[in-house]
């Protein structure tokens, strides 16, 4: 919801633009960061090194599901 709010501020296509600018340096997406593109105006600037695909965390969950397996014996 506080990431549709800032369609408020900026354009929902200045907001689109900042999600996928913010993805592509990161797999691991958060309202701060997309905020931040936002603020900093860099939308719309492609960095020469710059992937075109955005960059995916192989990393994401990495203790797996039996970690988080409750036990109630």
């Amino acid at each position: 919801m506080a990431l549709l709010k800032l369609s408020d501020k900026y354009s929902q296509k200045k907001l689109e633009e900042a999600c996928k600018r913010f993805l592509s340096y990161t797999g691991k997406p958060s309202l701060k960061g997309v905020r931040a593109v936002l603020k900093s105006g860099i939308i719309g600037f492609k960095s020469v090194d710059m992937p075109d695909k955005p960059v995916t965390s192989k990393y994401g969950i990495t203790r797996g599901p039996h970690y988080y397996q409750r036990n109630d014996d």
